[in-house]
Protein backbone atom coordinates (compact mmCIF):
# COMPACT_ATOMS: atom_id res chain seq x y z
CA UNK A 1 0.00 0.00 0.00
CA UNK A 2 2.96 2.21 1.03
CA UNK A 3 4.52 1.58 -2.19
CA UNK A 4 1.27 2.10 -4.53
CA UNK A 5 0.71 5.62 -2.53
CA UNK A 6 4.65 6.64 -3.24
CA UNK A 7 4.22 5.73 -6.88
CA UNK A 8 0.69 7.15 -7.32
CA UNK A 9 2.26 10.58 -5.56
CA UNK A 10 5.28 10.28 -7.87
CA UNK A 11 3.49 10.19 -10.72
CA UNK A 12 1.15 13.74 -10.19
CA UNK A 13 4.40 15.42 -9.56
CA UNK A 14 5.82 14.17 -12.93
CA UNK A 15 2.61 15.52 -14.11
CA UNK A 16 2.49 18.68 -12.61
CA UNK A 17 6.21 19.07 -13.35
CA UNK A 18 5.43 18.25 -17.30
CA UNK A 19 2.88 20.51 -16.85
CA UNK A 20 5.39 23.82 -15.41
CA UNK A 21 7.94 22.49 -17.59
CA UNK A 22 5.34 23.30 -20.71
CA UNK A 23 4.89 26.87 -19.67
CA UNK A 24 8.39 27.74 -19.02
CA UNK A 25 9.02 26.50 -22.76
CA UNK A 26 6.55 28.28 -24.09
CA UNK A 27 7.05 32.03 -22.47
CA UNK A 28 10.58 31.59 -22.88
CA UNK A 29 11.77 29.47 -26.09
CA UNK A 30 15.18 30.72 -26.34
CA UNK A 31 18.38 30.03 -24.00
CA UNK A 32 18.27 31.89 -20.73
CA UNK A 33 20.70 32.99 -18.59
CA UNK A 34 23.48 30.52 -18.08
CA UNK A 35 21.66 28.78 -21.09
CA UNK A 36 22.97 30.55 -23.76
CA UNK A 37 26.36 29.33 -23.07
CA UNK A 38 25.18 25.45 -22.05
CA UNK A 39 22.93 25.00 -25.07
CA UNK A 40 24.93 25.70 -27.60
CA UNK A 41 27.71 23.56 -26.39
CA UNK A 42 25.72 20.77 -25.90
CA UNK A 43 24.42 21.59 -29.90
CA UNK A 44 28.65 21.53 -30.82
CA UNK A 45 28.11 18.17 -29.30
CA UNK A 46 25.04 16.95 -30.96
CA UNK A 47 26.99 18.17 -34.29
CA UNK A 48 29.99 15.75 -33.53
CA UNK A 49 32.04 18.91 -32.16
CA UNK A 50 33.72 17.97 -29.73
CA UNK A 51 36.81 19.83 -30.10
CA UNK A 52 35.43 23.30 -30.13
CA UNK A 53 34.80 24.58 -26.61
CA UNK A 54 33.02 28.15 -25.42
CA UNK A 55 35.38 29.78 -22.80
CA UNK A 56 33.04 31.27 -20.88
CA UNK A 57 31.51 27.84 -19.44
CA UNK A 58 32.99 27.19 -16.38
CA UNK A 59 32.28 23.15 -15.96
CA UNK A 60 33.70 20.15 -17.30
CA UNK A 61 31.40 18.99 -19.91
CA UNK A 62 29.84 15.83 -18.35
CA UNK A 63 26.39 17.13 -18.88
CA UNK A 64 26.89 17.83 -22.68
CA UNK A 65 28.21 14.35 -23.25
CA UNK A 66 24.76 13.04 -21.69
CA UNK A 67 22.88 14.98 -23.51
CA UNK A 68 24.25 13.64 -26.33
CA UNK A 69 23.76 10.11 -25.41
CA UNK A 70 20.39 10.59 -24.96
CA UNK A 71 19.58 12.64 -27.66
CA UNK A 72 21.31 10.29 -29.69
CA UNK A 73 18.96 7.24 -28.54
CA UNK A 74 15.94 9.64 -28.84
CA UNK A 75 17.18 10.36 -32.33
CA UNK A 76 17.39 6.95 -33.70
CA UNK A 77 14.05 5.98 -32.02
CA UNK A 78 12.38 8.81 -33.92
CA UNK A 79 14.11 7.85 -37.33
CA UNK A 80 15.48 11.44 -36.91
CA UNK A 81 18.40 13.32 -37.43
CA UNK A 82 20.47 14.07 -34.15
CA UNK A 83 20.64 17.96 -35.16
CA UNK A 84 16.47 17.55 -35.63
CA UNK A 85 16.05 17.04 -31.49
CA UNK A 86 18.73 18.50 -30.14
CA UNK A 87 17.00 21.57 -29.36
CA UNK A 88 16.40 23.62 -26.22
CA UNK A 89 13.15 22.47 -25.61
CA UNK A 90 14.62 18.18 -25.33
CA UNK A 91 17.70 19.62 -23.64
CA UNK A 92 15.75 20.81 -20.97
CA UNK A 93 13.92 17.72 -20.53
CA UNK A 94 16.47 15.76 -19.85
CA UNK A 95 17.00 17.66 -16.50
CA UNK A 96 13.10 16.75 -15.54
CA UNK A 97 14.38 13.03 -16.29
CA UNK A 98 17.32 13.32 -13.55
CA UNK A 99 14.66 15.45 -11.52
CA UNK A 100 12.69 12.51 -11.38
CA UNK A 101 15.25 10.34 -10.45
CA UNK A 102 16.34 12.43 -7.89
CA UNK A 103 12.59 11.82 -6.22
CA UNK A 104 13.49 8.07 -6.01
CA UNK A 105 16.82 8.35 -4.98
CA UNK A 106 15.72 10.92 -2.03
CA UNK A 107 13.56 8.10 -1.03
CA UNK A 108 16.35 5.18 -0.87
CA UNK A 109 18.43 6.99 0.98
CA UNK A 110 16.15 7.97 4.11
CA UNK A 111 14.47 4.58 3.59
CA UNK A 112 18.34 3.37 3.80
CA UNK A 113 19.33 6.06 6.58
CA UNK A 114 16.14 5.70 8.76
CA UNK A 115 14.67 2.00 8.30
CA UNK A 116 17.43 -0.01 7.67
CA UNK A 117 18.34 -2.17 11.26
CA UNK A 118 22.19 -2.98 9.50
CA UNK A 119 22.60 0.72 9.28
CA UNK A 120 24.68 2.55 12.46
CA UNK A 121 22.68 4.92 14.35
CA UNK A 122 22.74 7.31 17.24
CA UNK A 123 19.82 7.71 19.37
CA UNK A 124 17.01 6.18 17.71
CA UNK A 125 16.37 2.88 17.08
CA UNK A 126 15.35 1.88 13.08
CA UNK A 127 11.90 -0.01 13.71
CA UNK A 128 11.84 -0.66 9.37
CA UNK A 129 7.89 -0.58 9.87
CA UNK A 130 5.78 0.00 6.84
CA UNK A 131 4.45 3.58 8.51
CA UNK A 132 8.44 4.20 8.67
CA UNK A 133 8.88 3.74 4.87
CA UNK A 134 5.80 5.95 4.21
CA UNK A 135 6.52 8.83 6.21
CA UNK A 136 10.57 8.53 4.28
CA UNK A 137 8.29 8.46 0.79
CA UNK A 138 6.38 11.74 1.95
CA UNK A 139 9.67 13.35 3.09
CA UNK A 140 11.30 12.46 -0.31
CA UNK A 141 7.94 13.90 -2.18
CA UNK A 142 8.66 16.93 -0.40
CA UNK A 143 12.51 17.48 0.10
CA UNK A 144 11.81 16.74 -4.28
CA UNK A 145 10.13 20.65 -4.32
CA UNK A 146 12.66 22.13 -2.50
CA UNK A 147 12.44 25.32 -4.64
CA UNK A 148 16.01 26.42 -5.37
CA UNK A 149 16.38 22.61 -6.74
CA UNK A 150 13.07 22.60 -8.55
CA UNK A 151 13.44 25.51 -10.37
CA UNK A 152 16.56 24.21 -12.39
CA UNK A 153 14.65 21.42 -13.15
CA UNK A 154 12.98 23.12 -16.36
CA UNK A 155 16.22 24.99 -17.52
CA UNK A 156 19.27 23.84 -19.31
CA UNK A 157 21.59 24.09 -15.66
CA UNK A 158 24.04 21.56 -14.34
CA UNK A 159 22.29 21.66 -11.01
CA UNK A 160 19.92 18.36 -11.50
CA UNK A 161 22.76 15.90 -13.36
CA UNK A 162 24.64 16.84 -10.68
CA UNK A 163 22.56 16.54 -7.52
CA UNK A 164 21.65 13.14 -9.36
CA UNK A 165 25.01 11.59 -9.45
CA UNK A 166 25.68 13.23 -5.75
CA UNK A 167 23.03 11.26 -4.81
CA UNK A 168 23.53 8.19 -6.79
CA UNK A 169 27.06 7.88 -5.62
CA UNK A 170 26.27 8.40 -1.58
CA UNK A 171 23.34 5.70 -2.10
CA UNK A 172 25.78 2.86 -3.22
CA UNK A 173 28.38 4.10 -0.99
CA UNK A 174 25.58 3.15 1.72
CA UNK A 175 25.47 0.15 0.49
CA UNK A 176 28.93 -1.07 -0.20
CA UNK A 177 28.95 -0.68 -3.55
CA UNK A 178 32.20 0.90 -3.49
CA UNK A 179 34.14 0.79 -6.48
CA UNK A 180 30.22 1.73 -8.62
CA UNK A 181 30.25 4.21 -6.10
CA UNK A 182 33.37 5.96 -7.34
CA UNK A 183 32.65 5.85 -11.10
CA UNK A 184 29.47 7.42 -10.18
CA UNK A 185 31.44 10.53 -7.93
CA UNK A 186 34.00 10.78 -11.07
CA UNK A 187 30.77 11.70 -13.24
CA UNK A 188 29.90 13.83 -10.80
CA UNK A 189 33.24 15.57 -11.13
CA UNK A 190 32.86 15.76 -14.72
CA UNK A 191 29.22 17.36 -14.45
CA UNK A 192 30.18 20.02 -11.70
CA UNK A 193 33.80 20.14 -10.15
CA UNK A 194 33.50 20.83 -6.91
CA UNK A 195 31.47 17.33 -6.27
CA UNK A 196 35.74 16.03 -6.03
CA UNK A 197 34.17 17.20 -2.05
CA UNK A 198 30.99 14.79 -1.82
CA UNK A 199 33.38 12.19 -2.86
CA UNK A 200 35.74 12.46 -0.41
CA UNK A 201 32.41 13.04 2.09
CA UNK A 202 31.34 9.54 0.89
CA UNK A 203 34.90 7.74 1.68
CA UNK A 204 34.66 9.58 5.02
CA UNK A 205 30.93 8.21 6.07
CA UNK A 206 32.69 4.67 4.32
CA UNK A 207 35.47 4.77 7.09
CA UNK A 208 33.50 5.83 9.68
CA UNK A 209 30.92 2.89 9.25
CA UNK A 210 34.09 0.50 8.42
CA UNK A 211 35.43 1.46 12.17
CA UNK A 212 32.45 1.37 14.12
CA UNK A 213 32.24 -2.22 14.59
CA UNK A 214 35.60 -2.00 16.05
CA UNK A 215 35.41 1.27 18.56
CA UNK A 216 34.54 1.06 21.79
CA UNK A 217 30.80 3.09 22.06
CA UNK A 218 32.49 6.84 23.06
CA UNK A 219 28.93 8.59 23.17
CA UNK A 220 29.99 10.35 26.61
CA UNK A 221 33.31 10.85 25.81
CA UNK A 222 34.98 13.93 24.09
CA UNK A 223 35.77 14.33 20.31
CA UNK A 224 39.43 13.96 21.20
CA UNK A 225 39.03 10.67 22.75
CA UNK A 226 37.22 9.41 19.80
CA UNK A 227 39.36 10.21 17.52
CA UNK A 228 41.96 8.62 19.31
CA UNK A 229 39.77 5.72 19.46
CA UNK A 230 39.25 5.80 15.57
CA UNK A 231 42.31 6.54 14.52
CA UNK A 232 43.43 3.08 16.59
CA UNK A 233 40.79 1.07 15.23
CA UNK A 234 42.45 2.20 11.54
CA UNK A 235 45.74 1.55 12.36
CA UNK A 236 44.70 -1.99 13.37
CA UNK A 237 42.42 -2.29 10.28
CA UNK A 238 43.88 -0.30 8.06
CA UNK A 239 43.81 -3.03 5.03
CA UNK A 240 39.93 -3.17 5.76
CA UNK A 241 39.76 0.56 5.20
CA UNK A 242 41.68 0.62 1.99
CA UNK A 243 39.62 -2.41 0.53
CA UNK A 244 36.90 -0.31 0.33
CA UNK A 245 38.19 3.46 0.22
CA UNK A 246 40.78 2.54 -2.96
CA UNK A 247 38.43 3.60 -6.01
CA UNK A 248 37.47 6.52 -4.40
CA UNK A 249 41.44 7.20 -3.72
CA UNK A 250 42.08 6.98 -7.45
CA UNK A 251 39.34 9.60 -8.60
CA UNK A 252 40.53 12.02 -6.12
CA UNK A 253 44.20 11.49 -7.00
CA UNK A 254 43.07 11.84 -10.43
CA UNK A 255 40.93 15.56 -9.90
CA UNK A 256 44.28 16.48 -8.47
CA UNK A 257 46.18 15.65 -11.33
CA UNK A 258 43.45 18.00 -13.30
CA UNK A 259 43.83 21.02 -11.04
CA UNK A 260 47.80 20.66 -11.95
CA UNK A 261 47.63 20.33 -15.51
CA UNK A 262 44.38 22.53 -15.97
CA UNK A 263 45.93 25.43 -13.18
CA UNK A 264 42.87 25.36 -11.10
CA UNK A 265 39.40 23.97 -10.82
CA UNK A 266 37.43 26.60 -12.84
CA UNK A 267 37.74 25.02 -16.94
CA UNK A 268 36.84 29.19 -18.39
CA UNK A 269 36.32 32.46 -16.95
CA UNK A 270 38.73 32.59 -14.67
CA UNK A 271 39.09 36.12 -14.24
CA UNK A 272 35.68 35.94 -12.84
CA UNK A 273 35.22 32.92 -10.65
CA UNK A 274 38.61 33.16 -8.50
CA UNK A 275 38.74 31.66 -5.40
CA UNK A 276 38.70 33.39 -1.86
CA UNK A 277 38.16 32.97 1.40
CA UNK A 278 34.91 34.51 1.90
CA UNK A 279 33.87 33.12 5.40
CA UNK A 280 30.32 34.93 5.66
CA UNK A 281 28.98 32.07 3.13
CA UNK A 282 28.43 30.26 5.93
CA UNK A 283 26.77 32.65 7.58
CA UNK A 284 24.42 32.83 4.61
CA UNK A 285 24.12 29.43 4.27
CA UNK A 286 22.80 29.19 8.11
CA UNK A 287 20.26 31.45 7.46
CA UNK A 288 19.12 30.26 4.26
CA UNK A 289 18.93 26.44 5.97
CA UNK A 290 16.94 27.98 9.00
CA UNK A 291 14.27 29.38 6.95
CA UNK A 292 13.83 26.30 4.15
CA UNK A 293 13.33 24.09 7.53
CA UNK A 294 12.11 26.51 9.41
CA UNK A 295 9.13 23.95 10.68
CA UNK A 296 11.71 21.86 11.36
CA UNK A 297 13.41 23.98 13.69
CA UNK A 298 11.32 26.41 15.27
CA UNK A 299 7.97 25.43 16.30
CA UNK A 300 6.53 26.60 19.44
CA UNK A 301 7.78 23.53 21.34
CA UNK A 302 10.90 23.91 19.84
CA UNK A 303 11.12 27.64 21.17
CA UNK A 304 10.07 26.38 24.41
CA UNK A 305 13.34 23.65 24.49
CA UNK A 306 15.89 26.24 23.56
CA UNK A 307 14.74 28.60 25.76
CA UNK A 308 15.22 26.04 28.62
CA UNK A 309 18.88 24.87 27.17
CA UNK A 310 19.53 28.75 27.32
CA UNK A 311 18.14 29.03 30.82
CA UNK A 312 20.79 26.46 32.29
CA UNK A 313 23.57 27.60 30.09
CA UNK A 314 22.97 30.95 31.53
CA UNK A 315 24.12 29.21 35.21
CA UNK A 316 27.52 28.02 33.55
CA UNK A 317 29.88 30.72 33.35
CA UNK A 318 32.55 28.18 30.67
CA UNK A 319 29.38 28.38 27.97
CA UNK A 320 28.68 32.01 28.17
CA UNK A 321 32.87 32.64 27.52
CA UNK A 322 32.44 30.16 24.46
CA UNK A 323 29.18 31.79 23.21
CA UNK A 324 31.00 35.46 23.44
CA UNK A 325 34.07 33.91 21.55
CA UNK A 326 32.45 31.94 18.84
CA UNK A 327 30.12 35.63 18.20
CA UNK A 328 33.19 37.55 17.90
CA UNK A 329 35.17 35.14 15.74
CA UNK A 330 31.96 35.77 13.41
CA UNK A 331 32.36 39.50 13.77
CA UNK A 332 36.01 39.56 12.87
CA UNK A 333 35.43 37.03 10.34
CA UNK A 334 32.70 39.19 8.42
CA UNK A 335 34.99 42.14 9.35
CA UNK A 336 37.77 40.86 7.46
CA UNK A 337 36.57 38.35 4.63
CA UNK A 338 33.05 40.17 3.89
CA UNK A 339 33.63 39.79 -0.45
CA UNK A 340 30.70 41.55 -2.72
CA UNK A 341 30.94 40.16 -6.40
CA UNK A 342 29.99 42.60 -9.04
CA UNK A 343 27.51 40.21 -10.24
CA UNK A 344 25.64 40.83 -6.87
CA UNK A 345 25.30 44.38 -7.24
CA UNK A 346 24.51 44.34 -10.94
CA UNK A 347 21.88 41.92 -11.64
CA UNK A 348 18.63 42.55 -10.35
CA UNK A 349 17.18 38.96 -12.04
CA UNK A 350 18.25 37.36 -8.47
CA UNK A 351 17.03 36.72 -4.82
CA UNK A 352 20.71 37.40 -3.22
CA UNK A 353 20.59 41.25 -5.23
CA UNK A 354 17.41 42.37 -3.59
CA UNK A 355 18.10 41.02 -0.11
CA UNK A 356 21.51 42.18 -0.04
CA UNK A 357 20.45 45.47 -0.73
CA UNK A 358 17.42 45.67 1.09
CA UNK A 359 18.80 44.16 3.92
CA UNK A 360 22.27 43.83 3.77
CA UNK A 361 23.29 47.43 2.11
CA UNK A 362 20.82 49.12 4.28
CA UNK A 363 23.47 49.95 6.77
CA UNK A 364 26.79 48.97 7.58
CA UNK A 365 26.13 47.32 11.20
CA UNK A 366 23.40 45.39 9.51
CA UNK A 367 25.82 42.20 8.95
CA UNK A 368 26.97 42.48 12.56
CA UNK A 369 23.57 42.74 13.81
CA UNK A 370 22.83 39.39 12.01
CA UNK A 371 25.74 37.74 14.15
CA UNK A 372 22.47 36.39 17.07
CA UNK A 373 20.84 35.02 14.31
CA UNK A 374 23.62 33.08 12.29
CA UNK A 375 24.74 31.45 16.00
CA UNK A 376 20.70 30.79 16.53
CA UNK A 377 20.89 28.90 13.25
CA UNK A 378 24.12 27.39 13.53
CA UNK A 379 22.74 26.11 17.04
CA UNK A 380 19.54 24.58 15.73
CA UNK A 381 20.71 22.44 13.01
CA UNK A 382 23.95 21.47 14.78
CA UNK A 383 20.93 19.92 17.42
CA UNK A 384 19.26 18.51 14.60
CA UNK A 385 21.76 16.78 13.54
CA UNK A 386 23.10 15.55 16.48
CA UNK A 387 20.14 13.81 17.29
CA UNK A 388 21.55 10.80 14.97
CA UNK A 389 25.02 11.97 13.67
CA UNK A 390 28.11 10.88 15.59
CA UNK A 391 30.49 13.96 16.18
CA UNK A 392 33.47 12.53 14.09
CA UNK A 393 30.81 12.65 11.04
CA UNK A 394 29.32 16.45 11.71
CA UNK A 395 32.79 17.69 12.16
CA UNK A 396 33.31 15.78 8.60
CA UNK A 397 30.23 16.92 6.90
CA UNK A 398 31.05 21.11 8.44
CA UNK A 399 34.52 20.72 6.83
CA UNK A 400 33.03 19.19 3.39
CA UNK A 401 30.26 22.44 3.72
CA UNK A 402 32.56 24.82 4.36
CA UNK A 403 34.89 23.75 2.11
CA UNK A 404 32.34 23.77 -0.92
CA UNK A 405 31.07 26.77 0.36
CA UNK A 406 33.68 29.69 1.63
CA UNK A 407 35.77 29.51 -1.25
CA UNK A 408 32.68 30.99 -3.44
CA UNK A 409 33.15 34.76 -3.61
CA UNK A 410 29.29 35.15 -5.70
CA UNK A 411 26.58 34.86 -3.36
CA UNK A 412 24.47 32.26 -5.12
CA UNK A 413 21.98 30.15 -3.71
CA UNK A 414 22.45 27.30 -5.92
CA UNK A 415 25.74 26.39 -4.19
CA UNK A 416 23.51 25.45 -0.81
CA UNK A 417 21.82 22.68 -2.59
CA UNK A 418 23.59 19.81 -2.18
CA UNK A 419 24.64 21.38 1.52
CA UNK A 420 21.08 21.47 2.45
CA UNK A 421 19.70 18.68 0.87
CA UNK A 422 22.17 16.35 2.76
CA UNK A 423 21.42 18.27 6.15
CA UNK A 424 17.89 17.09 5.64
CA UNK A 425 18.62 13.94 4.70
CA UNK A 426 20.06 12.94 7.80
CA UNK A 427 18.22 14.79 10.46
CA UNK A 428 15.27 12.55 12.29
CA UNK A 429 12.19 12.01 10.16
CA UNK A 430 9.49 15.13 10.79
CA UNK A 431 6.03 14.27 11.97
CA UNK A 432 3.30 15.23 9.11
CA UNK A 433 2.75 17.98 10.72
CA UNK A 434 5.81 19.60 10.05
CA UNK A 435 6.00 18.04 6.79
CA UNK A 436 2.60 19.31 5.71
CA UNK A 437 4.41 22.69 6.76
CA UNK A 438 7.11 22.47 4.84
CA UNK A 439 5.34 21.40 1.85
CA UNK A 440 3.27 24.70 2.08
CA UNK A 441 6.20 26.56 2.21
CA UNK A 442 8.36 25.31 -0.39
CA UNK A 443 4.94 25.54 -2.81
CA UNK A 444 4.59 29.13 -1.69
CA UNK A 445 8.30 29.78 -2.25
CA UNK A 446 7.81 27.92 -5.98
CA UNK A 447 4.38 29.85 -7.02
CA UNK A 448 5.59 33.29 -6.18
CA UNK A 449 9.60 32.64 -7.89
CA UNK A 450 7.35 30.62 -11.17
CA UNK A 451 5.06 33.50 -11.54
CA UNK A 452 7.38 36.36 -11.24
CA UNK A 453 9.74 33.65 -14.02
CA UNK A 454 6.69 33.45 -16.54
CA UNK A 455 4.30 36.57 -15.95
CA UNK A 456 6.62 39.46 -14.39
CA UNK A 457 9.19 39.59 -17.70
CA UNK A 458 11.19 43.19 -17.76
CA UNK A 459 13.36 45.12 -19.94
CA UNK A 460 16.64 46.75 -19.34
CA UNK A 461 17.05 50.59 -19.84
CA UNK A 462 20.28 49.78 -21.41
CA UNK A 463 19.05 47.02 -23.55
CA UNK A 464 15.21 47.40 -24.10
CA UNK A 465 14.97 44.68 -26.94
CA UNK A 466 15.91 41.83 -25.13
CA UNK A 467 13.39 40.38 -22.43
CA UNK A 468 14.47 39.53 -18.52
CA UNK A 469 13.32 37.80 -15.67
CA UNK A 470 13.46 36.94 -12.22
CA UNK A 471 15.01 33.94 -11.26
CA UNK A 472 16.53 32.06 -8.11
Amino acid sequence: MAAFSFFSFYSSLFAISMVIFIQFNTKQREPYMDEIFHVPQAQKYCDYKFDEWDPKITTLPGLYFISFACLRALAFALGHELDVVCTTFFLRMINVLFFMGNVLLLRQILVKLHCDKNQPHKGEKPTGDESLTTKCSVTALVLAIFPVLYFFTFLYYTDSSSIFFVLLQYYLGLHENHFTAAVTGAASIVIRQTNVIWVVFTAGVTALRTLQQNVKKTDSSSLVTELKEYAMAFLKNVFMVFKCLWAYGLVVVGFVVFVVMNGGIVVGDKTQHQACLNFPQLCYLLVFTLAFSSSLLVFPEDIVSYLKIVKSTIKRPLYILALLLVAIIMVLAIYKFTYIHEYLLADNRHYPFYIWRKVYAKHWLVKYAMVPLYMFAAFCIHRQLSVKQHRLWLVMFYICVAIVTVPQKLIEFRYFIIPYILYRLHIPLASYTRLVLECVLYTAVNAATFYLFLKKPFHWAHNPKEVQRFMW
